[in-house]
């Protein structure tokens, strides 16, 4: 890397551009050389890396994960992905929900998941309408369909974490007490229900 004649504003530019397409392609980046190592860890590129790899692969943000250094660069930076799935971590593995919820808080109305994250978290926690109040965000707030298949990839997420299942919100959770009228296999098809359904689903793995 250091052969390149290339301004560092240029250089960081152009890693940067690379960062935006996966976190992974960085990697020949970082092993060419000071230099390069230098414009990966520069704060703008670490903010807009893409870590969506992440999503999928949640087991390699855990503490002693071989990516483990680069995702607290990046979260240290501002990345969105790294704060939410860094709630994530601290809430399932560490335990510690309203640490997590002031991690998420700093991504807030960034995307749909922080939102349905922090939400949850919430409602997790005992705050019941305080998390309702900040899922009403979402803009499909009434497409029971949507919610849901977002509650699947959050459950997804946790579960790839590999959380130990202490019984975290056990204490905490509280249920809604407004009655919504829905029962047995109806259960989970109105929005009122279907946060309380999700809620708990996301509780079985605490």
């Amino acid at each position: 890397m250091s052969d390149i004649n290339l301004h560092d504003d240029i250089l960081v530019d152009i890693v940067r551009r690379v960062g935006r397409e996966n976190f992974l392609f960085l990697g020949p980046i970082m092993e060419s050389g000071r230099r390069g190592l230098t414009a990966v860890r520069n704060e703008v590129v670490l903010y807009e890396t893409n870590l969506l790899h992440f999503i999928a692969n949640g087991d390699q943000v855990r503490e002693g994960a071989p990516y483990r250094g680069l995702f607290v660069r990046c979260l240290e930076s501002g990345n969105e992905i790294a704060y939410l799935l860094e709630s994530l971590r601290v809430a399932y593995n560490e335990g510690n929900v309203f640490k997590a919820i002031n991690l998420v808080r700093r991504a807030y109305m960034r995307s749909l998941l922080t939102v349905f994250i922090l939400g949850m978290l919430l409602i997790c926690a005992g705050s019941f309408t305080i998390g309702d109040q900040i899922l009403r965000a979402l803009h499909w707030w009434e497409d029971v369909h949507q919610f849901n298949l977002l509650g699947a990839m959050v459950y997804g997420m946790i579960e790839k974490l590999d959380p130990p299942r202490r019984s975290t919100f056990t204490a905490i959770f509280r249920c809604d007490q407004t009655a919504c009228g829905c029962e047995g296999e109806w259960f989970g098809s109105c929005m009122r229900c279907c946060v309380q359904y999700n809620a708990m689903e996301l509780m079985s793995l605490s």
